[in-house]
């Protein structure tokens, strides 16, 4: 599994357990990070720049460390 995807599941459980729009939200952290968080796959090849990107949108739209 790629990293990418690992965090594409983390951001996930954390919409559920915020009880958030998963499609408001997705979306947020998507434009924030340049990266479409629906097309991440298990076989999405890991990109240390977009990681980085995705922590750091996930951090400010959702204020977790993935």
């Amino acid at each position: 599994m790629s990293k990418l995807y690992d965090m594409r599941l983390k951001i996930e459980e954390a919409i559920k357990a915020k009880n958030l729009d998963e499609f408001s939200v997705k979306g947020k952290i998507g434009l924030k990070a340049g990266v479409l968080i629906g097309f991440i796959s298990f076989a999405t090849a890991d990109n240390p720049e977009t990681i980085q990107k995705l922590q750091k949108a996930a951090k400010e739209v959702l204020g977790i460390n993935i």
